[in-house]
């Protein structure tokens, strides 16, 4: 196992230097979601690992979420503990050692689980054999591919471990190892391992029907020592699903819509060839079977083989085919998923497919001089081209692609029929030379498969690990200018990606992830901001009362917001806006609203705040006439300041609009990259213009709402809402304290912090239950005069899950010795 370890480290460092990944060079793995998620997630976790911020709760994710989840899903790792020792600034280098650190545990567990298995079997489990297989495994194309979606590989290097624990369970009755590696998997990612505990039935089912001896009894220990596994991670998993249960995850509630497609025999086999990779495919591709020809060549031999019992191939051959079916019919796939559309990489299951015949053809191999003929060669290479013919995509480059893989397939047809040929003479350095020429052919198919991924992966965009360090760099030393006093939140108008608040340690509003909570992100949605379904984007177009309501006291990178104080000029400016409320006011009226559009909804919450009746949004004159496909108004203002559009009644539909004033484009509208607030620049009063909306398709334009925002009835409507505000101080980032001022009389406490089941809230050390607040954010009732409120987030199951982890631990530990000392007790007995 160790030699295969090292084996497959120096395959990575090679694969490094050739690529010229850092610290070999400039380029780094952050692409698609490294780029725009995990190198923020893994600054947040050193944050974590610092003391600044906890795991139970992060006001850097969407205004606030429990980070219980999100930890589960992302951040769970024991590799994590490497950004202990690492700086920010060297992120990139921390994740090329990581990724290498984990394909080098998977190929250690794979060789592993293939020796274990094959000596039970009487194969001898002979190193060079088991070694070339466990490699193609840890080094197939879907393992490549997902290191810029690191979070999944852990499990993917614990299925064989897991698999070779079961089968020491099922044989042996030996349960501690199976039941600490399935709880380490659920620890380190659950959703990855739910699709291996489906692949874990299967499993146990074909040992069973080969050996069904006290089948029943073995079943049920087995189903036991699951739950033992679960109970262990119990800790993590009961937080985790009361969290995530308690917030949907179906990106269809936010108007987006990942669907898969059925799909058939030439789709299921495109990516299973060198080369095939297909970048462009990540949302709607297909599964990624790639782990060299000399596998596929070989499952295709187990089936061929007569050695074989006819029990192996049926079951296996079921297996692979309950795969296939599973690639085939998406309702199927969705099983694998839990039930959820995959935002990207749709069939995540493949890796157990993979997993699969690599042992079928380890086996094959093991007992190819036994059971093999020269024409079953012959035939599973035709097979294999044929394949290859009926299922490349004309979209590759196909000289370097049908060279390629025609060329390997050849190859390994007669470096295998060699073994055939000469297995009764020839010299003994053959029986050498052929498995290390067979084995090094492999190696250098994969590392060509991996190249090719990575350079496909990086050609459409790369953040190189130097513009990463300037990025960080310059917006460390913006960042560093916010002050420390009180909680207050900030944006950036020049984001790097969505999770900067992340990086940089920030209260902020937008977040993209798969864990955080959808309601608040409704309720931004509604105040104007566009949600495409995956994160809420901040940008230009959002209004300053949205800001002033949201406390987002800093802004970075606006230089349109001439509004708002300047305290820092450069690349990423910092402006300060004098208009931004507190996350906790003190009031006598709830605000109540059933206001649709964004600029009702954010003028009533004013209104609520003040106790009387304000004009925030001046409408526009604006004629209207038709034009074809086109609708215009001619427009004149009321007032001097920023003009704001928002076509209302459209939000459940997918429209292509495209938005022109006085003829110049101005934007897209309706599609799911624009269905928000839209800023058309500053008018001065009674000035005109002319706005188009072209429906290509005669597309539904909706009810146009045009207003200019009054700044001067802004700074008035905050001056009488700030003399409600309350002090809050930030005690760590799920603690809070908010001191009630001595002027307020018995009143209700609004907060700008999401509402969620697990916060523990109470007043003058009274416990209280809280209230939800325009279905969103926390309200306090009935709170006196200087009044401490503290509020505290506890994860929901936190203790219960522990106390579960720490029995199952304790009797792990029980049985354990128990068992070391039965066997001390029987050593005499068994000498005399």
């Amino acid at each position: 196992m160790l030699v295969t370890a090292a084996v497959a480290g120096f395959f990575f460092v090679l694969f490094v230097i050739f690529c010229g990944i850092t610290p070999a060079g400039d380029s780094t793995w952050s692409v698609f979601d490294m780029k725009m998620q995990y190198l923020d997630f893994y600054s947040y976790y050193k944050s974590v690992l610092e003391g600044k911020n906890d795991l139970f709760y992060s006001p850097a994710m969407t205004m606030g979420s429990g980070a219980v989840g999100f930890f589960s899903y992302y951040l769970s790792s024991p590799l994590l503990l490497i950004l202990a020792f690492t700086d920010r600034l060297y992120l990139p280098e921390a994740v090329t050692l990581m990724n290498g650190l984990k394909l080098m545990l998977t190929a250690a567990c794979a060789d592993g689980m293939l020796r274990a298995h094959f000596l039970r079997e009487g194969f001898g489990g002979k190193k060079l054999h088991t070694r070339i297989f466990a490699l193609s495994y840890a080094l197939c194309a879907y393992m490549m591919a997902y290191c810029v979606n690191p979070m999944w590989l852990e499990v993917f290097a614990l299925a064989p471990l897991c698999l070779w624990m079961l089968e020491r369970l099922l044989k042996e009755g030996k349960c501690a190892g199976y039941v600490i590696c399935l709880g380490l998997a659920f620890w380190c990612n659950y959703y990855i391992t739910y699709m291996l505990c489906i692949f874990i039935v299967f499993w146990t089912v074909i040992c069973l029907v080969r050996e069904p001896e006290q089948w029943f009894k073995k079943l049920l220990r087995t189903g036991l020592c699951s739950l033992w596994g679960v109970a262990l991670a119990a800790v993590s998993l009961i937080p985790t699903f009361l969290e995530l249960f308690g917030s949907p995850k179906d990106v269809s509630l936010m108007g987006a819509e990942v669907q898969g497609a059925d799909i058939g025999i030439r789709q299921i086999f495109s990516k299973a060839w060198l080369l095939a990779f297909d970048p462009e495919q990540t949302f709607w591709g297909t599964p990624l079977l790639f782990a060299g020809s000399l596998i596929f060549l070989l499952t295709i031999l187990y089936f061929l083989n007569r050695k074989i019992a006819w029990k192996d191939k049926l079951c296996a051959g079921i297996l692979l085919v309950i795969f296939g079916i599973s690639y085939a019919l998406d309702k199927l796939n969705l099983l694998w998923h839990a039930g959820m559309e995959p935002s990207g990489y749709p069939y995540r299951e493949v890796f157990l497919a993979v997993l699969l015949c690599c042992v079928c053809a380890c086996r094959a191999y093991a007992l190819l001089k036994e059971g093999t003929k020269v024409w079953h060669i012959a035939a599973a290479a035709l097979l294999m081209l044929g394949l290859f013919a009926i299922t490349i995509d004309s979209a590759y480059p196909m000289k370097l692609v049908v060279l390629a893989n025609v060329g390997t397939i050849l190859c390994c047809a007669l470096l295998l029929a060699a073994h055939i040929l000469f297995k009764e003479k020839g010299p003994d350095l053959l029986w050498t030379a052929l498995p290390c020429a067979l084995a090094l052919l492999q190696l250098l198919e994969l590392f060509a498969g991996a190249a090719g991924i990575y350079k496909m992966q990086t050609s459409n965009g790369m953040l190189g690990a130097q513009e990463y360090r300037r990025i960080y760099s310059a917006m460390r030393e913006t960042v560093d200018e916010l002050p420390e006093d009180g909680f207050y939140r900030t944006e950036n108008m020049k984001p790097r990606e969505q999770n900067d608040g992340m990086m940089y340690d920030y209260n902020s509003l937008t977040h993209y992830s798969s864990a955080g909570l959808v309601g608040p992100r409704f309720y931004l949605q509604r105040l104007g901001y566009n949600d495409d379904g995956l994160y809420v984007a901040y940008g230009k177009d959002n209004t300053c009362t949205a800001d002033s309501l949201l406390g987002v006291r800093f802004v970075i990178g606006a230089e349109n917001r001439e509004e708002y104080t300047l305290r820092k000029d450069g690349e990423y400016s910092l402006r300060e806006n004098p208009y931004a409320l507190s996350v906790a006011l003190v009031t006598d009226e709830i605000p109540q609203t059933d206001a649709e559009d964004p600029f009702s909804l954010q003028e009533e919450i004013y209104e609520s705040l003040c106790g009387e009746e304000l004009t925030l949004f001046v409408p526009l004159e604006a004629v209207e006439e038709e034009r074809g496909r086109d609708t215009v108004w001619e427009c004149t203002t009321e007032a001097e300041g920023c003009v704001y559009l928002y076509l209302d009644g459209i939000e459940d539909k997918i429209q292509n609009l495209s938005i022109y004033v006085d003829d110049k484009f101005k934007s897209a509208f309706g599609n799911r990259s624009c269905l928000k607030v839209l800023n058309l620049g500053h008018y001065d009063a009674r000035e005109h213009f002319s706005l188009r909306v072209h429906a290509e398709n005669g597309e539904e334009t909706g009810r146009l709402l045009l207003v200019t925002e009054d700044m001067a009835a802004l700074a008035e409507a905050y001056k009488k809402a700030s003399a409600k505000e309350a002090l809050v101080e930030r005690l760590s980032s799920s603690h809070f304290r908010i001191t009630i001022p001595e002027t307020a009389g018995t009143k209700e406490l609004l907060t700008g912090i999401p509402y969620e089941d697990s916060w523990q809230i109470s007043v003058d050390g009274k416990s209280v239950e809280a209230q939800k607040l325009l279905d969103t954010f926390i309200s306090v009732p009935d709170v006196a005069a200087s009044s401490v409120v503290e509020l505290r987030y506890v994860p929901q199951g936190l203790i219960p899950g522990a106390l579960i982890s720490l029995a199952a631990l304790i009797l792990l530990i029980v049985l354990r010795l128990r068992g070391r000392k039965c066997g001390k007790e029987k050593t005499p007995e068994t000498e005399n």
